[in-house]
């Protein structure tokens, strides 16, 4: 009888623990890491779960310290999408439009010939505000030559604010413009 008492006390604690996990998990994944000058830097990762199909890429999204997720296949290549996911603290509480227009000059000094078109935005559920979507067409980046990009303001439960960089990118407009509804599904989990 106190084996199956303590058997029932603790499954109930595990499903006491399981509902009240999703509301104390942090929306935001951080991590620490060296960086120059012997320091620890923080860097933020969005937490969704790839969409059918697609699986992420943990080595070259550590790298590049963002979400990286790709299409779920044995061999990818030069003509296979990229979609990532930067998040980045909103610690000065500056405006999406700021932070949009920051990094897009940013891009637009890194990468050389860059046209940015500036899209309609697309709404977000609940009080999330909206995405400001925009279309790149970068020359002198080959394999990321097209891309689609989504910023939109993120606010934990616990107050903290991020922004996440949403970038659908690919060699060719065509590649692009197929994995289009993989991308958006990525924005409505987000």
């Amino acid at each position: 009888m106190l084996k199956r008492t303590l058997r029932f006390v603790i499954a109930a604690s595990c499903l006491a623990q399981a509902a009240i996990a999703p509301a104390l998990a942090a929306d935001v994944k951080r991590f620490m890491e060296p960086c120059e000058g012997s320091r620890l830097c923080p860097w933020f990762l969005a937490d969704v779960a790839p969409p059918a199909g697609w699986v992420s890429d943990e080595n070259f999204g550590r790298a590049n310290k963002l979400l990286a997720l790709v299409p779920k296949k044995e061999n990818l290549g030069p003509a296979d999408p990229l979609i990532y996911v930067r998040t980045t603290h909103n610690n000065d509480n500056r405006s999406l439009d700021t932070q949009a227009t920051n990094s897009n000059n940013r891009w637009k000094h890194a990468a050389g010939r860059v046209d940015v078109e500036r899209l309609p935005d697309v709404a977000r559920s609940g009080d999330k505000g909206v995405w400001q979507v925009y279309r790149y067409r970068n020359y002198d980046r080959p394999r990321q030559a097209h891309e689609l990009l989504a910023f939109g303001e993120h606010i934990e439960t616990s107050g903290q604010k991020f922004f996440y960089m949403v970038a659908l990118s690919g060699a060719q407009r065509d590649i692009v413009d197929k994995a289009e509804h993989v991308w958006r599904e990525v924005l409505g989990n987000l």
